[in-house]
């Protein structure tokens, strides 16, 4: 319940524009750290996690932001991805940014329409 009410007041800070600790980041290295993190639970669920992305992405940003962005986007991606399926990590560049995707072959999630 406590993580619950820390991540509703970060969330209500950051929207509020009061982003704390704003650094120079390595994501690939965020990024590699947590695939090596959930390594362990795609195994156990027969899930092929693969990233492959630049070597040094820097972005500017909050490093313990990010982690939780990465993770919970990696923990989701393996929870609803059935055994035999894969989670890929891969980035594309567009003009001057490199964009990360984060895919998996699971459910997927359906949209409504307004």
């Amino acid at each position: 319940m406590l993580h619950l009410v820390d991540t509703m007041l970060d969330l209500a800070e950051t929207e509020a524009g009061l982003i704390h600790n704003m650094e120079i980041v390595n994501f690939t290295e965020l990024i590699n750290d947590a695939c090596e993190l959930y390594q362990a639970q795609a195994a156990e669920s027969k899930i092929e996690l693969e990233s492959q992305i630049q070597p040094q992405i820097l972005i500017n940003g909050n490093k313990q932001f990010l982690q939780r962005l990465i993770g919970n986007l990696l923990d989701n991606a393996i929870k609803y991805t059935a055994p035999g399926g894969r989670v890929t990590i891969n980035d594309e560049i567009v003009g001057n940014d490199d964009l990360v995707k984060i895919a998996d072959t699971g459910m997927g999630i359906v949209s409504r329409q307004p």
